[in-house]
């Protein structure tokens, strides 16, 4: 009847469960966050409402990760989180409750680090590994000390200093022979292990005697190294290598005299530091590897593999190869067929080849299970309507709904404020631009020198090109870059977007502007972007012209994110709320018109996409965005305050290079960011001095304006962080004499805070009702006042939820009475073994079916309750209102609805129709209101009565209209359930 909420389907001639998804829960699992440690909550999560737990990485990673997406083997389950056995047990229980799994994977890259098998082999075997093509290396560098090796930027000053410290070593160990640095390990290409053994034999030959056994084990272990050198067949130099490791280490622990022999070996290659002739051998060892150790500053200028964004330890790998993609698959297909994954999220989908080609393998061999991708779309950009996906995880919504709860009448006013304030002048595009071009200069440099090169070598001979120089080639290509408008283009030689067309060509005319003796190369350009090149390259030159575009869209989402989201939105700071990841700083709040535009997209096209409002990646938690939005509707009172608040804090603030050190802009972070996440009080608590000293330190470097990660400015640093103590130490007294900064800023604290705590309800409403899926990030169903991360990663009070909701849920449950009865009994758990999700709390009501009635006594009423279980009632509700009507919100219409009377731009409302059912969703975006609003009902509408399920009143209709005014002044929200007269 298009209601079932579960289905069985035969796959392989096994039943298979589908559970819908209605809602996920974002789990971020490392060491402090295990399996085991899931499994104790999977009972909350349930009862809360969610359908899936939405997992981050699960697979090996890099020892002490705290994020696992520094994947060091695809094909292992962690054993920090628990391992395989853990997992299914964890699943288990998901399952007992009625809960799916959608997996985070990370298909783009993985650690570039000595725990990597794959890389191990690589090193091992050079361009005899069976992995040599797994990743994104470009081989033949124009550099000579480049060719056929990988560049390895992980040393901390230059080589040859770090050489002549002593800080690289010689090592051996079961595992063979290897250079270290620190806790980093780097295997010697096995050939070379000839060079560490080889050079003195005879002396053990001397002592043990030419037929001794461990004599000759010994040179059965040079002869088969030498034999290597022309083993082709991958299968016999495999066995060949692990006789070779296997052998030499049963010598080296049942040998007393090969002991001894191996360890004067490696010693001669260590050398004495002061003592540089000393470190000769192991130099000259190190130029016979796969790998070149450098400086970690070389790689902005100077790299020979594609790295995740320009993070050196992450490489990346070519997934586009049929092989790559069985490997790095492998086990997460084994875990879809065995149920225990249900759906994918797909990070950073834009660093792949051709992410529509890999979505298609993946859709294939998913069938129909859900698929999501982290994609970040420009404010007027459309997912690519060809890829096979639900849609996205959700930083479309996050912005649009962020953006209702700003008041675009002052945008004016606060930009005017802060060019006055800070002295900054660029306006935002310029800006933007200005930022790219810096990250491309500074930290990109060597990625682009590379498609340069590549692009160099497509043209060969080419009569056209042939006299197009690489610089002005370069300068060409980076000036296109700076000015692509998207993250990403889709050109391909079979899908040729007009929207791709159209960002590409903006983006040559800017350049043309900018570069006017650079037609001749960017008409060049244009023909290779947009596949009209003449392919009259030499077919034996292996390159395609086709490779220039899809290589050039692999880069531009990296500058975009590092010129974006990682340095503008750190230092450009009108309004800070909307300094998000897939936001616009220029951007200052959306009109009711526009946000249903969007919707009724989203509800046509993808209408099952995620709807986030905090992940791990945001920079600031939902709750804080919201706080700081405040500033829009308080504007004046804010402006004059931050004026008070400069002049008060003078003495805290230094002179570093002849500047006011933090200078203004740095100064404006610190009150937008102390707005956001100071507690109901307005003190700061004892949490909040080392929480924003992470946070501005990691701020100010991101700007890269007066410090930066690679060049730390101590002492700017060192006085804005005197000024932030001496701000905060305020804000802990008890002051309050509205003179001094605390006093002052106490007061406008408090005089935004009842706007705040209606803005939290009303951003839930609205998000929670609106087309999509809603993803809650783990702890944020209570107030998000969180940072970026780490501060949004630290550890959550899970038993402070679990009893807040153990206090809720009858209510709630009660309160959705008037939606009647499930759609299918056993709703989401065929097998009916569901029992009460948390001890005292009610049956999961998605199987209370109760008849449909007239409402009783108001049974929650969240205006009632204190502000910090607003949220979470709120939420709860919804949440089981979903897993109730699933149809509702999975393919319900979305129906735009219009408020009349003084102040109809502070509510947006709308409806969700599907059949008989309809819920009509009213939220305030200026917190508290009265007076005469009203809401004018469509036809399809306008019979039947209503109750709001919040309060669990009736609001009659009058001429067709709901009267909504004074029900806003007692709540910001109204949910307003169609019922039978």
């Amino acid at each position: 009847d298009g209601r079932t909420v579960t289905r069985i389907t035969q796959l392989a001639g096994e039943e298979r469960v589908i559970r819908p998804v209605t809602a996920t829960y974002r789990l971020q699992f490392n060491s402090g966050f295990t399996f085991a440690d899931a499994k104790a909550i999977v009972p909350y999560l349930s009862s809360l409402g969610v359908s899936h737990i939405y997992a981050s990485p699960i697979f090996r990673a890099r020892p002490g990760s705290t994020h696992c997406y520094d994947v060091v083997d695809h094909n292992e389950v962690s054993a920090e989180l628990g391992g395989r056995e853990e997992l299914e047990a964890l699943v288990a229980v998901a399952h007992e409750h009625g809960l799916g799994w959608i997996q985070d994977v990370v298909p783009n890259h993985m650690a570039y680090s000595p725990d990597n098998p794959l890389l191990v082999d690589l090193f091992e075997n050079g361009e005899r590994s069976r992995h040599r093509d797994f990743f994104d290396i470009e081989w033949h560098a124009p550099s000579q000390s480049m060719e056929g090796r990988v560049i390895a930027p992980f040393l901390g000053d230059l080589y040859g200093e770090v050489l002549n410290r002593g800080e690289l070593t010689l090592q051996y160990g079961e595992d063979g022979f290897a250079i270290r640095y620190y806790d980093m390990s780097f295997p010697l290409r096995v050939e070379t292990y000839r060079d560490v053994i080889a050079p003195r034999i005879g002396e053990l030959e001397e002592r043990l005697g030419r037929d001794h056994p461990e004599m000759l084990k010994l040179l059965g272990v040079l002869y088969t190294l030498e034999s290597l050198q022309g083993e082709a067949d991958p299968a016999t130099r495999w066995d060949k290598v692990g006789f070779v490791k296997r052998l030499l280490w049963e010598l080296h622990r049942g040998s007393r005299e090969v002991r001894a022999y191996l360890t004067r070996s490696v010693d001669h290659f260590n050398g004495t530091p002061g003592e540089p002739d000393t470190f000769t051998p192991l130099n000259e060892l190190h130029w016979k590897q796969v790998y070149r150790l450098a400086y970690w500053k070389v790689a902005s200028e100077e790299i020979n593999y594609r790295r995740f964004f320009s993070i050196n330890d992450l490489i990346c790998l070519r997934v586009e190869r049929q092989e790559v993609f069985d490997h790095t698959h492998g086990l997460l297909f084994d875990l879809v067929d065995a149920g225990i994954i249900d759906g994918l999220r797909i990070d950073h989908i834009d660093g792949l080849y051709q992410p529509g080609e890999y979505l298609a393998r993946l859709r294939e061999r998913l069938g129909d299970r859900p698929i999501y991708v982290e994609k970040i779309l420009h404010p007027d950009e459309e997912l690519p309507g060809h890829w096979p996906v639900e849609g996205t995880t959700g930083y479309d919504a996050l912005n649009l709904v962020n953006g209702l709860f700003i008041d675009r009448s002052a945008s004016r006013r606060i930009r005017s404020f802060y060019r006055s304030f800070t002295g900054v002048r660029d306006e935002y595009q310029a800006a933007l631009h200005d930022r790219k071009r810096q990250i491309l200069n500074a930290q990109m440099h060597g990625d682009l020198d590379n498609l340069t090169r590549y692009m160099r070598r497509v043209v060969g001979d080419d009569r056209h090109g042939i006299d197009i120089t690489a610089p002005s080639l370069r300068r060409a290509l980076g000036e296109v870059m700076v000015h692509l408008p998207v993250y990403r283009t889709y050109v391909t030689d079979r899908i040729n977007r007009d929207k791709d067309v159209g960002y590409v060509k903006s983006a040559l005319s800017v350049a043309r502007g900018k570069l006017p003796h650079h037609g001749y190369e960017l008409d060049y350009i244009e023909s290779f972007l947009l596949l009209t090149y003449a392919n009259r390259a030499s077919e034996e030159s292996g390159y395609r012209p086709g490779d220039v575009v899809l290589r050039f869209q692999q880069f531009t989402g990296p500058l975009m994110a590092k010129g974006l989201e990682d340095t503008l939105m750190y230092g450009y700071l009108p309004l800070l709320s909307t300094n998000e990841v897939g936001g616009s700083p220029d951007i200052l709040g959306i009109t009711a018109r526009s946000f249903h535009n969007a919707m009724r997209r989203l509800a046509g096209t993808h209408p099952l996409s995620l709807t986030a409002s905090s992940t791990h990646d945001t920079k600031r938690g939902e709750d804080t965005r919201l706080r700081i939005n405040l500033v829009s509707r308080h504007f004046d009172e804010w402006s004059k305050a931050v004026r008070a608040w400069r002049t008060l804090n003078r003495p805290l603030r230094g002179r570093v290079g002849g500047g006011a050190a933090p200078d203004a802009n740095d100064e404006y972070l610190i009150y937008q960011t102390l707005l956001g996440i100071l507690p109901a009080s307005g003190r700061a608590d004892e949490s909040t001095q080392s929480r924003m000293r992470e946070y501005v330190t990691k701020a100010l470097r991101e700007a890269k304006r007066r410090t930066s990660w690679s060049s730390p400015d101590e002492a700017y640093e060192d006085a804005a962080m005197s000024f932030l103590e001496g701000a905060v130490e305020q804000l802990r007294g008890t002051k309050k004499d509205s003179d001094s900064f605390a006093g002052s800023f106490r007061t406008f604290f408090r005089a935004i805070q009842p706007s705040f705590e209606a803005d939290v309800v009303a951003q839930q409403v609205v998000r929670l009702s609106m087309p999509g899926v809603p993803d809650i990030y783990r702890g944020a169903e209570l107030l998000d006042l969180t940072l970026v991360d780490p501060d949004n990663r630290r550890p959550v009070d899970w038993d402070k939820r679990v009893a807040m909701l153990e206090r809720l849920s009858r209510r709630v449950t009660a309160a959705l009475r008037p939606v009647g009865a499930d759609d299918l009994a056993g709703a989401t758990d065929p097998a009916g073994a569901r029992g009460p999700a948390v001890p005292g709390v009610a049956a999961d009501p998605s199987r209370d079916r109760q008849p449909a009635g007239p409402p009783g006594p108001a049974p929650l009423d969240p205006a009632k309750l204190p502000p910090d279980q607003r949220k979470l009632a709120v939420m709860h509700l919804m949440l089981l209102l979903r897993r109730r009507r699933p149809e509702l919100f999975r393919a319900g219409a979305y129906v735009p609805l219009n408020i009349a009377g003084a102040r109809p731009e502070a509510v947006i409302a709308f409806a969700r129709t599907r059949g008989d059912d309809a819920l009509v969703v009213v939220a305030s975006r200026r917190g508290a209101l009265s007076g005469e609003l009203s809401l004018p009902l469509p036809y399809e509408l306008a019979h039947g009565s209503y109750v709001d399920l919040l309060s669990g009143s009736r609001v009659s209709a009058r001429e067709s209209e709901l009267l909504v005014g004074d029900r806003l002044a007692a709540f910001p929200a109204l949910l307003l359930w169609r019922v039978p007269e």
